[in-house]
């Protein structure tokens, strides 16, 4: 990666000059750690490359008012920092801090959009802890169906539904996906059933699992009124 040494200051206090660009470093890691967060890793710039950040404002309101460099104020830390994760589908795949959302229309077209990370955990219990997340191949990863970008596109898959009661809302596994992954097991649950014949763009390529039962299913009124 070829990185310009000097940048020219139009800030300078007295008349613009010639100064040492502070963001001359040829990695992610050396670059995100660059004194005061100084720096931002970005990778949409074609190769990614290390450039000075924005939004390094003091104060709240004129961070907040920085739309154009969508610029957000952290209250825990009292920062300003650019949005993370405001990528095309390409360079969102590239940072591990973000998670691509999927989106399908009922004639099967699909678009993405991008988003923060939510399963940072290093320690299995606190990752299984967090219904969004699973410990699996020795780390903590999103469950699938919180990779669906909408309600649609969530409700499609007959394994998730969209809960509204978590904030912002989200696609979660159903309970009986989250109770059972084979069929002896999933049957033996009154409100559930293996299904076969899923879509064949789930999780990925998944074409079974435990769903909940259509209501023809149930054979008595009891049942199907609970």
């Amino acid at each position: 990666i070829t990185q310009t040494i000097c940048l020219w200051n139009e800030d300078a206090q007295e008349t613009p000059q010639c100064t040492e660009n502070p963001c001359a470093v040829e990695n992610f890691g050396d670059c995100e750690t660059r004194p005061s967060g100084l720096c931002k890793w970005d990778y949409e710039m074609n190769p990614p490359q290390c450039r000075e950040r924005y939004c390094q404002y003091g104060t709240e309101t004129p961070c907040l008012a920085d739309v154009i460099n969508e610029c957000e104020w952290l209250s825990e830390t009292n920062q300003c920092r650019e949005k993370l994760c405001m990528y095309g589908q390409v360079a969102c795949a590239l940072d591990d801090r973000c998670t691509t959302l999927t989106t399908r229309d009922a004639a099967g077209n699909t678009s993405y959009s991008c988003r923060e990370r939510n399963c940072n955990f290093e320690d299995d219990d606190e990752c299984n802890y967090d219904t969004r997340c699973e410990w699996k191949s020795g780390a903590c990863q999103e469950r699938w169906c919180t990779t669906l970008g909408d309600e649609n596109t969530c409700d499609m898959t007959g394994i998730c539904n969209w809960d509204v009661d978590m904030a912002p809302s989200i696609c979660m596994p159903n309970a009986c996906t989250r109770r059972a992954n084979e069929p002896k097991p999933c049957n033996d649950i009154e409100e559930c059933m293996w299904k076969t014949g899923l879509p064949n763009w789930i999780e990925p390529n998944k074409t079974m699992g435990c769903v909940f039962k259509p209501c023809e299913n149930y054979l008595n009124g009891c049942n199907c009124s609970s």
